[in-house]
């Protein structure tokens, strides 16, 4: 019935994503959200998904053999680089009034190379720590691609994390902060002892720079298209190969 054509659309698109569409992985998470509590809903969602498709068949990711300086006005301290694996990550605090939603991007030489986004397991009491678990989440995918980029390319990348809340930053980099903020300051740890013992680097990315934005909630045409040339996702003629 319904379902059944619901999880074979999501089954499909899931595909996609996960290999080339990272700028779906909101939309095609919430049809897989929506599969089984209403199977119409996300039938419709995914007709949508596939209309956008059609019209941007000659979309593609671009993978260019140098890596070009990130952005044009020194938005991070550190310049992108080849031996960096970067870790992009962005949390919308409760968009619905219950669990927040949290994305990674990771980047290596300028260009995506693996990507997730999802529902937060507990319920996060403000944004900072909302990004905190978020930040969590793509240290552990990071750490994940590293052995595999490290057996490919015959070196171990630098790795870094960009996030675009201020407080999360300074919470992770150990700096103090008032006693409500303990109980983030413990969920952070794990991410402070990388940090501190230098196996992370971590820093501020102005939030209309952060490509992970776009797992995170529902985008307007022009923040997508912004988004685009950030994921490296270009047009090409001839469309996708």
């Amino acid at each position: 019935g319904v379902v059944r054509q619901a999880q074979g659309l999501c089954g499909e698109l899931t595909w996609l994503i996960s290999r080339s569409r990272v700028d779906l992985i909101f939309a095609v998470h919430c049809v897989a959200r929506f599969c089984l509590k209403a199977p119409q809903v996300a039938l419709d969602v995914g007709n949508g998904i596939l209309k956008y498709l059609n019209a941007t068949q000659d979309l593609a990711i671009i993978y260019k053999p140098q890596v070009e300086p990130f952005g044009g006005n020194a938005e991070i301290v550190q310049d992108r680089n080849l031996e960096a694996l970067e870790v992009q990550v962005d949390a919308s605090h409760a968009p619905l009034g219950g669990r927040s939603q949290h994305a990674v991007v990771i980047f290596y030489r300028g260009a995506p190379i693996a990507w997730d986004c999802g529902r937060q397991s507990i319920t996060a009491l403000s944004s900072a720590e909302s990004e905190i678990i978020g930040g969590t989440h793509g240290m552990q995918l990071g750490e994940c691609v590293l052995p595999v980029l490290s057996e490919m390319v015959g070196v171990d990348p630098e790795l870094v994390m960009l996030t675009d809340n201020a407080a999360a930053v300074q919470i992770i980099q150990g700096d103090a902060c008032a006693w409500k903020s303990r109980h983030l300051r413990m969920r952070a740890q794990a991410m402070r002892e990388r940090v501190l013992s230098g196996a992370w680097k971590i820093f501020h990315l102005e939030g209309r720079f952060n490509s992970s934005d776009v797992g995170t909630k529902p985008l307007g045409g022009a923040r997508l298209r912004e988004l685009l040339p950030l994921l490296s996702l270009e047009w090409v003629s001839g469309g996708l190969a």
